[in-house]
C-alpha cells in the first residue's frame, strides 16, 4: 500500500514510547518493500533532524531511505490503482498495527480455492510486487470451509484490524445461469462485516481452467473429442457448465433453457465432466501456463480474474 506519514508526526515534541514504535514498524515495512512510503522531498529535512533523538543507530540509513523515497515519489505518475494511507498524531499507533500485519484472503477452501487456484492466479497475472508479498507471507490466506461459514471466518479476521482493514473475500458464485444471483446474499454479508468481497462472475473456479489443463484432466483418448464438445459452449454456457460432474444426472432443470440449443451429441461427450482434480491439475502445470492461456478461454472471465488480483493487490 502507498503509506504517507504526516510530518507533523516528525515535528512533535512530545511523542511517547507508543508513537516511537508504531514510527518503528512503519519504517520497517517501508524497508522491506511491504509499503511504499509517500513523502514529500520538501520533509525529508524534518525527518532526519527526527532521528538521531530516537533511532541513532539507524539514522544514516533510514535518512538515505526516505531521500529515495522522496524521489520515487516525485516521479510517480499516479496510474495505478493504490490509493494512499494517511498516518497521522490521532491514527498512528493504530495504522501502525493494521499495517504491520498481514492482510486476510478468507476463501472457501483453503487447500483448492486458496494453494491451487489463487496461488497459480498470482503466478500467472500477478505482478512482481503481489507475487513477492505471496512468497513473504504478507497475505494469509484463511481456510472458511464453505460459503456458509464464511461470513463468521471473515468477521473474526476482520476484528484482527484497528482502523484500516485489510481483509478480501472471494467466493464461487455458483449460478446456474448468468443471470441468477448465486451468492450474492453472501456478499452482502461480508460486506456488512467491512471485508472487500470479490464474486466470481462464472460459476465456480474451475470454469476458469485453460484447456492445456483440462486436456489433462481426462484420458487421452478423451481429450480432444472432450475439448472440441466443450469449445461448442458459447461463453454463457462455458460460465455455468459444471465442469467436475458434467450432466451425469442429466441437464439441471433450472439449466434447460440455457443448453436447449446444443446438440444431443455435444450434451453425452459433456456428460461426465473433466472430474474432482481440475484444480489440481492446474497447480501441477502453474508454471506451464501464461495469461494468453486464460484469454483463450474468454476475455472477460480473464478480466474477471485480473479484478480479484487487483483487489487482492490494493489492500497488501
Amino acid at each position: 500500500m502507498r503509506v504517507e506519514i504526516d510530518p507533523e508526526v516528525f515535528r512533535a515534541h512530545d511523542i511517547r514510547k507508543p508513537e516511537v514504535q508504531a514510527v518503528f514498524r512503519l519504517l520497517e515495512t517501508f524497508d522491506v518493500g511491504r509499503h511504499d512510503w509517500v513523502i514529500d522531498p520538501f520533509d525529508v529535512d524534518d525527518f532526519a533532524a527526527f532521528l538521531p533523538s530516537h533511532f541513532p543507530s539507524l539514522a544514516e540509513s533510514y535518512a538515505a531511505m526516505a531521500r529515495l523515497a522522496s524521489k520515487r515519489e516525485a516521479a510517480w505518475t499516479g496510474n495505478d490503482q493504490h490509493v494512499s494511507i494517511v498516518v497521522d498524531t490521532d491514527n498512528l499507533v493504530d495504522l501502525a498495527a493494521d499495517l504491520s500485519q498481514s492482510a486476510v484472503v478468507v476463501v472457501e477452501d483453503l487447500p483448492s480455492d486458496g494453494d491451487r487456484f489463487l496461488g497459480t492466479l498470482i503466478e500467472v497475472f500477478g505482478p512482481e510486487r503481489l507475487r513477492q508479498a505471496y512468497r513473504e507471507g504478507w497475505f494469509e490466506v484463511v481456510h472458511s470451509g464453505g460459503t456458509g461459514r464464511m461470513p463468521d471466518v471473515a468477521a473474526a479476521a476482520v476484528r484482527r484490524f484497528l482502523r484500516l482493514i485489510r481483509v478480501v473475500a472471494f467466493l464461487d458464485s455458483d449460478r446456474l445461469t448468468m443471470d441468477a444471483p448465486g451468492n450474492a446474499d453472501k456478499v452482502e454479508k461480508l460486506a456488512g462485516y467491512g471485508a472487500h468481497v470479490h464474486l466470481l462472475a462464472w460459476r465456480e473456479a474451475e470454469n476458469y481452467v485453460p484447456d492445456a489443463v483440462l486436456r489433462k484432466c481426462v484420458s487421452r483418448a478423451a481429450a480432444a473429442r472432450t475439448l472440441h464438445a466443450l469449445h461448442q459452449l458459447r461463453p454463457h454456457q462455458r460460465a455455468v457448465y459444471d465442469m467436475k460432474h458434467g450432466f451425469r444426472e442429466g441437464v439441471p432443470p433450472a439449466q434447460r433453457d440455457v443448453f436447449a440449443d446444443l446438440d444431443e451429441a455435444v450434451l453425452e461427450v459433456l456428460r461426465d465432466g473433466f472430474g474432482r482434480n481440475v484444480l489440481v491439475r492446474l497447480s501441477d502445470l502453474r508454471s506451464e501456463l501464461a495469461a494468453a492461456d486464460f484469454e483463450a478461454v474468454d476475455r472477460g472471465a480473464a478480466a474477471d480474474l485480473r479484478a480479484l488480483l487487483e483487489a487482492i493487490d490494493r489492500l497488501v
